[in-house]
């Protein structure tokens, strides 16, 4: 790692990279501007608000994430 480092511009990404729940419903809600959600079709697109809040949304989920 440290010779990679010396040799190449290294990048480290400003994210969890392991462990469980990576990329819960509140990761998406802070990082993302836009998500879909899929249940074999397209059944909401928009702002992570606007996908949480909607009826598709809650009917499957069970409430606002």
């Amino acid at each position: 790692f440290y010779r990679l480092d010396g040799e190449c511009e290294m990048y480290a990404p400003d994210v969890p990279v392991c462990g469980e729940n990576l990329f819960d419903l509140s990761f998406v809600r802070a990082h993302a501007d836009r998500v879909v959600l899929l249940d074999r079709v397209v059944l909401a697109t928009g702002a992570p608000a606007d996908v949480f809040a909607s009826e598709a949304f809650t009917s499957r989920f069970g409430g606002e994430a």
